[in-house]
């Protein structure tokens, strides 16, 4: 029986690492193979000069300072087994002599699983922390593909790939969004987010850009804005759009995709796009009200959507079962129930976003007569109402969870109505400002409704429930405080929005802000 060590010592030279042990190996094309090329995953061969990383002679090497020593909780002794190896339960990881030179993208690589192993040990397996991110966050806005991610995971690329373990580290941050049980309420993930703050800013400027890269940064830019860092995740999620235009992800949403393994990759790229999308509008109502340009286009009604539940064979497009405002008849004011989506709670959230951009253009646009825009203003109304029953699917058939979409919908009835509000105002239009103070408190009681019932019965989600729409209780209070008469279930349903908020404000500073 042929030893095993030989046969990887013959084909060091040609085979990357990931492909040595497997039946069907890759086609030894240098730099990097094909089916590492199809899969996302970068090759390593034992050669360094054939990765492109090793240090030339006489090349100045920046050396990075130890990452885990600035991070209180981490900075205990790491065993010698553990530094040599990486050996957190992540499999493949490759050894170097202490004696060659890194590049940057190697240090990182080394200091990233030197903070995971210590998290491993201090916490426990990468695995738990793993499954409560798909649990929780990816289930709102997928940002990671599960399978994919769990494939590169077990075939050893978090060892060959410092983008891909960054990422890993950045998925560990965003689960400080979740109560955990053994978890000191003092390890807010401050230190940690600077660190890997730091960790992508360093990436970014050696000029390599991956999809890793811009996953990372959307994970950083979330946590940016659950922290009140208005800013910072407005920057944040502008340099990850512009990374994932040089991709070419902003093509994935005006294409069909391919078949087979290449649809499967197609189809992670055009998600990657869609978050930045939404994940964009989202921070740009915190940050400045709508009232800045967006570095993403404007999604069209002729754009594809993500794959759906739906197994036939249809690309499906924003437009398909929508309600659009160009559509709606003002003489027949009935609306029709158009039932829950079938397109599933991301591409709802798409659809919803779409909309939601149709309201921020009415909203800035003042080239309009009077009598144009209440039209128009009507027309958009009616529209989110409809997709209001697209959100409520019928018991025991929700396809995902459904709050992320309801949300961006109801913000958008905000915006729009708070909007009229102000132009009934400035015209002194007593019947306008009637009609929006009812449609707003209309808005606020249904959101009160729901909190009551989401403490009682059936329980809920609340870890589960999209971080942004936490936001709606907030708007709905300060409409309550402004608007609701002072009777004697005031105080009590105003308390109710409360309470919500403060199952959330210890990890999110946005909505403890509010309570202050």
């Amino acid at each position: 029986m042929t030893d095993n060590r030989s046969i990887v010592s013959q084909t060091a030279p040609t085979v990357c690492e990931p492909c040595k042990r497997r039946k069907k190996s890759c086609n030894k094309a240098l730099p990097a193979c094909g089916r590492c090329s199809r899969l996302l995953v970068k090759c390593w061969y034992t050669d360094p000069e054939q990765n492109g990383s090793g240090s030339k002679s006489g090349e100045r090497v920046t050396v990075l300072p130890p990452l885990v020593d600035v991070i209180p909780g981490f900075s205990t002794s790491i065993p010698t087994s553990v530094t040599k190896l990486w050996d957190c339960n992540l499999n493949g990881v490759r050894t170097m002599s202490p004696s060659q030179s890194f590049s940057v993208d190697d240090q990182v690589s080394m200091q990233v699983h030197r903070l995971l192993s210590a998290i491993s040990r201090k916490r426990g397996y990468v695995h738990i922390f793993c499954d409560t991110y798909f649990r929780t966050f990816n289930q709102s806005l997928p940002v990671v593909d599960e399978e994919v991610f769990y494939w590169r995971l077990e075939n050893g690329d978090v060892g060959l790939n410092s983008h891909f373990s960054t990422l890993l580290l950045g998925m560990f941050l965003i689960t400080h969004l979740t109560p955990r049980p053994g978890i000191c309420k003092s390890e807010s993930g401050d230190e940690l987010y600077l660190t890997l703050k730091s960790i992508w800013s360093l990436l970014q400027g050696t000029g390599k850009v991956t999809f890793e890269l811009v996953q990372l940064g959307i994970l950083i830019a979330s946590w940016e804005l659950a922290q009140a860092l208005h800013q910072d995740s407005w920057l944040t999620i502008g340099s990850c759009i512009r990374m994932a235009q040089i991709l070419g992800l902003h093509t994935c949403v005006r294409q069909v995709p391919p078949t087979g393994d290449e649809g499967v990759i197609f189809e992670t790229r055009r998600c990657i796009w869609w978050c930045l999308v939404i994940l964009e509008r989202i921070i740009n109502l915190e940050y400045m009200d709508n009232k800045l340009p967006f570095a993403s286009a404007a999604p069209r009604a002729d754009d594809y959507l993500p794959r759906v539940p739906l197994k036939d064979g249809i690309n499906y497009r924003v437009k398909n079962e929508m309600l659009l405002p160009e559509d709606v008849d003002l003489s027949y004011p009935g609306i029709e129930d158009r039932g829950s989506t079938r397109f599933g709670s991301f591409a709802a959230a798409i659809q919803m976003t779409y909309l939601s951009d149709l309201v921020t253009q009415h909203i800035l646009d003042e080239s309009k007569s009077p009598a144009r825009r209440e039209a128009d203003a009507a027309k958009l109304d009616i529209a989110l109402q409809n997709f209001s029953g697209a959100c409520i699917p019928p018991p025991g058939k929700a396809n995902g969870k459904y709050c992320g979409p309801y949300a961006i919908r109801t913000s958008a009835v905000f915006s729009l109505h708070l909007h009229e509000m102000d132009l009934a105002t400035q015209s002194g239009n007593t019947e306008g400002i009637a009609r929006a103070t009812s449609a707003l408190l209309s808005a606020a009681r249904i959101i009160i409704y729901a909190t009551k019932q989401s403490s009682q019965g059936v329980p809920f989600d609340f870890d589960g429930c999209a971080f942004w729409a936490h936001r709606i209780p907030v708007i709905s209070a300060i409409t309550f405080i402004q608007f609701a008469e002072r009777d004697e279930n005031w105080e009590g349903d105003l308390e109710v929005l409360k309470r919500h908020l403060r199952y959330y404000s210890p990890r999110y500073r946005l909505y403890g802000m509010f309570l202050r």
